[in-house]
């Protein structure tokens, strides 16, 4: 199990070191919490980037019912300007 620092996280996520910790001190967020080992403060490596992975796929799929929406809605004025359905 890899572990990483505040610094890591950052890396990886693309956020700064404060705005990690906010993330991290957010109770309400899904962010992964840090671990405490040897008086350092660290994150477990693949639960960042599994978090990630879910964001990822969450805005996907929001982008694709957005699109799903606009399309339905452009068909219908489509429909209702040229009386077919």
């Amino acid at each position: 199990m890899e572990m990483i620092d505040v610094r890591g996280v950052g890396a990886i996520t693309g956020d700064s070191v404060s705005q990690t910790w906010k993330r991290a001190a957010d109770d309400s967020s899904d962010f992964p919490k840090p671990v405490k080992i040897g008086g350092k403060t660290l994150w477990v490596k693949s639960e960042i980037e599994d978090y990630l992975r879910r964001k990822v796929e969450e805005y996907r799929a929001t982008k694709q019912e957005k699109r799903a929406s606009v399309f339905k809605a452009a068909r219908a004025s489509t429909a209702r300007r040229t009386g077919v359905a």
